[in-house]
């Protein structure tokens, strides 16, 4: 199954009517009818995975579902009971991300793999210079 089928069925699922698919996808990512009917009629090859995640907050779907066909067309979500067993720290996380589209998750991954990215290299993109006037400040 094509991701624009997957994107069908997750619309007739939630109860669009077939005729209001593609209008509904234009108006929720914002773009125009055009280029979501040559995303289903395949003249532009794929549809990108921001639009995805922007569909599947909207309707509430699983993104990976989405993207790659695997797994449930709902959101994962962890029973009450599992996750009684897991630390307060964990559980907080859990919570956090079951209230958080999965736009928000997309941008504090981001966010997070930056701050990381950072944290390891804190002199990345700094001038050459600036390395020698650092260490000339070290050593005095």
């Amino acid at each position: 199954m094509s991701v624009t089928e997957r994107i069908e069925q997750l619309l007739l699922e939630r109860g669009v009517h077939r005729r209001q698919v593609k209008r509904k996808i234009s108006n929720t990512c914002g773009v125009r009818y055009e280029t979501v009917r040559q995303w289903f009629n395949g003249t532009i090859a794929e549809v990108g995975a921001n639009y995805l995640l922007i569909i599947a907050d909207k309707w509430d779907a699983n993104f990976d579902w989405l993207y790659t066909g695997k797994g449930s067309m709902e959101k994962p979500k962890i029973s009450e009971e599992a996750a009684s067993y897991l630390p307060e720290e964990k559980r907080a996380w859990l919570e956090l991300f079951d209230n958080t589209s999965d736009v928000e998750r997309a941008y504090m991954l981001n966010e997070l793999k930056r701050f990381r990215k950072s944290i390891q290299n804190p002199y990345e993109g700094l001038e050459p210079a600036s390395f020698s006037k650092k260490e000339e400040k070290v050593k005095s």
